[in-house]
């Protein structure tokens, strides 16, 4: 299990230093100072180490989540404390982003497995929403919609457009616009 863990976290450090599309089994192992044939063993090949990062990063916002639940008794803080971590990974580690949410541009794609686990850690961040007051069975729909516009923000910032700020500043006004749209969604349930 060591030598799979060592193997994903220089994939990891990979893909941001050299991209997605030019990641290699013999680049992971060389970094890893491992054989190529541990990447096949463990992950049959490069596809399946790009799964495993794929699989990772949705763990990694499922675990957010899950933890923003047990940590933050206020919902409200509890869904912005995982919209935190989601925005932490794309500023962080954009490839590892661009493998999660926009695979397509990579020549990358999730197999069926990979997708079932992303989606299912998804469902972490909806039962957050859902513990939010007043909304019904709309969970699901408020969630996506989160989703939807911090992502649009994400992929607009990654191609440059809008204004110019640090890192910090993007993402704290992409917090402000969250904070905002349960501001609205609790004005309409009040």
């Amino acid at each position: 299990m060591e030598s799979r863990n060592t193997l994903i976290k220089a994939a990891a450090i990979a893909i941001e230093e050299i991209s997605i599309e030019g990641l290699t089994v013999r680049e992971v192992a060389k970094r890893a100072k491992q054989s190529t044939i541990g990447i096949y063993r463990n992950f049959n090949g490069r596809a399946g180490l790009l799964d495993a990062l794929f699989v990772q990063g949705f763990e990694r916002l499922g675990t957010a989540a899950r933890e923003a639940g047990k940590r933050e008794s206020d919902p409200r803080e509890a869904v912005l404390a995982a919209v935190r971590e989601y925005l932490l990974l794309a500023r962080k580690q954009p490839q590892h982003y661009r493998l999660m949410f926009n695979p397509q541009t990579t020549g990358y794609a999730p197999s069926s497995e990979a997708r079932t686990i992303a989606l299912a850690n998804y469902e972490f961040f909806v039962a957050l929403v859902a513990r939010l007051e007043d909304i019904g069975n709309e969970a699901r729909r408020i969630a996506a919609d989160l989703v939807a516009m911090v992502h649009g923000h994400v992929v607009l910032r990654g191609q440059n457009f809008g204004p110019d700020m640090e890192p910090q500043e993007w993402s704290a006004q992409i917090m402000r616009r969250v904070e905002r749209q349960l501001d609205l969604l609790q004005s309409k349930t009040a």
